[in-house]
């Protein structure tokens, strides 16, 4: 493919780009140093990676090695975002830059160089350069099919943007659960929605999706593995994320366990794009830090988090205490006896302390 040949309308694509950064201000994923110097030396970095040919015109677009693996979308070639967690993850799941020549990623470049002076402020370089790789990966590999399981994050939204101007169907297979309230402020174009469940669906169509001819399956694929911890004390696992309610919920848990007549130890289940060190107030002897997905824990804690459906759905016996509970009881109702709901944390706190008094 001659990258001369990719010739944009600049102007349509500020416009696409203005709509993009609605959902991008909206998730708080703002241009900041950070993520701009990431996306900058990532790219750069892909200049030393070689070419990789794509065997399908349909797509799945994602970030985890394992999940995309064993999904069973076996018709659809898998297509990684960005950095990996290991260094061989470079070469074995090789990310959609990989997909353009060198030569096309230098020359796209220095395309986006000359076009970005068109941009107003608010387009970052980098941003700009990521939006015009993702636009061209469409181009030059012939996309019929894009399926992500990103919602609306800056990926989702410009991916979805873009597919919706270049007519290329557009899928989303649901990962965590769908935004309640409120709607996003730009909604996505999408062809067919994979959700967990009719209620899922129902919060993609109010909240997300702009077209009414979009298709909804229900389909939910249980990947999780849970592990027995070897422990003397009685085991609370609590799966965090990025919740701004996280360390309040910690800080309860912790309070209650110090005030338990038994020994009762806390696991921090991490999310995957979260550090130890992000808790680094919550480190002491009677607080562990895993990935793994505990099975013997006495209670689940959490608030909003795949996670926690996948405990429901595997059929964890144990008792689940879910904080912030937005449409989470409008979702499970009373159908699980071993949920319970808080919309409190003061409430939550206090019914932690007697559970573990009794």
């Amino acid at each position: 493919m001659d990258i001369l040949k990719y010739n944009i309308n600049v102007k349509d694509y500020i416009d696409i780009y203005q709509k993009a950064l609605k959902n991008i201000y909206f998730v708080k994923q703002y241009p900041n140093f950070k993520r701009k110097i990431s996306i900058l030396v990532y790219y750069i970095f892909s200049f030393l990676l070689k070419y990789k040919e794509l065997n399908s015109k349909k797509i799945y677009f994602h970030y985890s090695n394992k999940e995309a693996e064993i999904e069973g979308f076996d018709d659809f070639a898998i297509v990684y975002y960005g950095k990996r967690n290991r260094i061989s993850e470079y070469f074995s799941h090789p990310s959609f830059y990989l997909y353009m020549t060198r030569i096309e990623r230098i020359k796209l470049f220095y395309y986006a160089k000359k076009t970005h002076h068109n941009c107003n402020r608010e387009i970052p370089f980098a941003y700009w350069l990521e939006f015009l790789s993702f636009d061209y990966f469409l181009f030059r590999n012939k996309v019929s099919i894009l399926m992500t399981n990103d919602h609306y994050s800056k990926v989702g939204t410009s991916l979805s943007l873009l597919c919706e101007y270049r007519k290329i169907s557009y899928y989303i297979k649901q990962h965590g659960f769908m935004l309640r309230e409120p709607p996003l402020p730009q909604k996505l174009y999408c062809n067919r929605v994979y959700s967990f469940d009719d209620t899922e669906a129902h919060f993609f169509k109010k909240n997300l999706v702009t077209n009414s001819d979009c298709e909804y399956i229900n389909r939910y694929v249980d990947f999780i593995e849970f592990k027995t911890i070897e422990c003397d004390e009685k085991i609370i696992a609590v799966i965090e994320n990025k919740s701004p309610d996280m360390k309040p919920i910690l800080k309860s848990v912790t309070q209650a366990i110090n005030e338990a007549n038994e020994k009762y130890r806390m696991y921090i289940i991490l999310h995957p794009m979260s550090k130890k060190k992000d808790y680094e107030e919550f480190i002491d002897n009677n607080v562990f830090f895993t990935r793994e997905r505990i099975g013997n824990a006495e209670i689940v804690v959490s608030s909003i988090s795949t996670l926690f459906y996948n405990y429901l759905r595997s059929g964890y016996k144990g008792k689940i205490m879910v904080v912030e509970t937005a449409g989470i009881m409008e979702a499970f109702g009373d159908k699980y006896l071993n949920l319970e709901y808080y919309d409190d944390l003061n409430k939550f706190g206090k019914s932690l302390k007697e559970i573990l008094e009794k």
